[in-house]
């Protein structure tokens, strides 16, 4: 059920309370590996819809990657984001240049096309 279809939010809002129930039922019941296991699986799996409400098609491999700040398997990447180049604000962040756009030709002529 999606809300606004009909108007009426009480299912949704039962399946919300149902939902609150059952997670706090199945708090202290995991086992420690098990629970942190499903954290960091929840994290990644948030972090790739949140990304992607956003716009930014991020891979969960890299978002892992992002999270443990471990570029080495991109060591172009790496360097980059070492000198400055390239900026993250964040861990899961998306990654842009980290120079005004106007320097983008004379420090890269032929690679983008030129406006006009």
């Amino acid at each position: 059920m999606l809300p606004g279809r009909d108007g009426d939010l009480g299912d949704l809002a039962d399946l919300a309370l149902d939902l609150v129930s059952e997670s706090a039922q199945a708090a202290g019941r995991l086992h420690p590996l098990t629970e942190a296991t499903l954290r960091d699986l929840l994290r990644t799996i948030n972090s790739y819809y949140s990304n992607l409400i956003e716009g930014h098609r991020t891979h969960p491999i890299d978002i892992e990657r992002a999270m443990r700040a471990d570029y080495a398997a991109e060591p172009a990447r790496r360097a980059l984001l070492a000198e400055g180049l390239l900026v993250c604000d964040s861990a899961k962040g998306p990654v842009r240049l980290g120079l005004p756009m106007a320097a983008v030709p004379y420090l890269f002529p032929g690679v983008f096309p030129a406006e006009g």
